[in-house]
């Protein structure tokens, strides 16, 4: 499994928001400038992002964009799955009838992948942005 680009970028962009005085705002060229992502490919990103709840956006002079609610309140997951969409390691996962062996509930292949991907979400969902970057939550 492979995070796209666009995914990087999203992780960048929120630790970058997280580490802002409550209330601040940065523009979309200031973050593009300070984490190298490409201008528009971050307009489409936090596009996704604000989409999905995490950041929010305001226009003039003092605008651009933050995080919607407390960093520690946004998960690697949170991030991910408003870039990717829902994580799948198989396409069983997402849909049964997908299942190779024709047997999804019963295959074994399918059971350790469901664990694997049920373990590597919890570990996403621990890890959570805040104070002088990403911490996971203990």
């Amino acid at each position: 499994m492979r995070f796209n680009q666009e995914t990087d970028y999203a992780l960048r962009m929120v630790l970058a928001f997280s580490r802002l005085d409550a209330g601040s705002f940065l523009t979309a060229l200031e973050i593009s400038d300070k984490n190298h992502i490409p201008y528009r490919f971050l307009l489409r990103v936090a596009k996704k992002l604000k989409k999905a709840g995490i950041v929010v956006s305001r226009q003039g002079p003092d605008g651009g964009f933050r995080l919607a609610k407390p960093a520690g309140d946004i998960s690697y997951l949170d991030v991910i799955e408003a870039v990717e969409g829902e994580i799948n390691i198989n396409r069983c996962l997402r849909d049964s009838s997908l299942c190779n062996a024709g047997n999804a509930p019963e295959c074994a292949v399918h059971q350790s992948l469901r664990d694997i991907q049920d373990a590597f979400r919890r570990e996403l969902r621990r890890k959570h942005f805040g104070g002088q970057g990403a911490r996971p939550d203990e």
